[in-house]
């Protein structure tokens, strides 16, 4: 009797424990919320929770949406609504946002990509928001430039590097001096890009968002702050309003 070669076989069985680990690692379950950096661009999304489309409506850059259950994949990508149809059928995403699985609260903020026809044509930038990291009282700086920013509050000195770190300041509740700085490598010194003061309150907390974007063919730096009340949270975690307003089914 001839009998088949069972490596083959046995080598793959010893790889399904570590792949599914693997899945099981990326896999998240969670509840987002979406922002956009221009307002209405995008205006909405739409994304598959369970195999089932959920719509994301006026979306802004000045109000976070609601919140949006999510258990999947650790990267979501995102429709365009309008070609998200009935048979099933999905289009190329317009953007894919990385969801860690260690990111309680994340905020998925939508950056239009710098060069026309790019695909995807938004950037998904998502960071976490969940209070225990990202406590009311304070501001945090993120950074999400090419370029080391160095920012001055209220005396405290600090550089915000490159990438998608972020640091919080916890303040006093009175009115701070923000300025920020890029460094210049042609002299070896700092060339302020930003000085304006902000309020803070112990019951609302302030993000800085730092972005290059591009402006006739020129790189420019941009900065935009986003205020949150602990009221406002504390409404969008209700489940009593979630995915309401601004959801539906498409």
């Amino acid at each position: 009797m001839h009998l088949p070669n069972l490596k083959p076989l046995l080598l793959l069985l010893s790889l399904l424990p570590s792949a599914v680990l693997t899945a099981q690692e990326n896999a998240v379950n969670t509840r987002f919320r979406v922002i956009a950096w221009k307002n209405g661009d995008p205006n909405e999304v739409a994304y598959l929770n369970g195999g089932q489309p959920v719509r994301i409506t006026g979306i802004n850059h000045t109000l976070r949406s609601p919140f949006f259950k999510y258990s999947g994949n650790g990267a979501l990508p995102l429709y365009d609504p309008a070609q998200v149809t009935a048979d099933g059928e999905l289009p190329e995403p317009i953007a894919v946002a990385k969801l860690a699985p260690g990111v309680k609260r994340p905020l998925i903020l939508l950056v239009p990509a710098e060069e026309p026809g790019a695909k995807p044509p938004y950037r998904a930038v998502v960071f976490e928001e969940d209070p225990a990291k990202f406590p009311f009282g304070s501001f945090m700086f993120q950074n999400f430039s090419p370029q080391n920013v160095a920012a001055d509050m209220s005396g405290e000195t600090f550089v915000v590097k490159p990438g998608s770190e972020s640091r919080v300041i916890k303040t006093p509740a009175e009115a701070h001096h923000l300025r920020l700085a890029l460094e210049d490598r042609s002299n070896e010194e700092w060339r302020k890009i930003y000085d304006n003061f902000f309020p803070n309150y112990q019951n609302r907390r302030t993000v800085f968002f730092i972005f290059q974007t591009t402006e006739n063919s020129t790189p420019r730096i941009q900065l935009r702050s986003l205020l949150e009340s602990e009221a406002a949270w504390d409404a969008a975690l209700d489940p009593e309003r979630e995915n309401k307003p601004g959801s539906e089914n498409p």
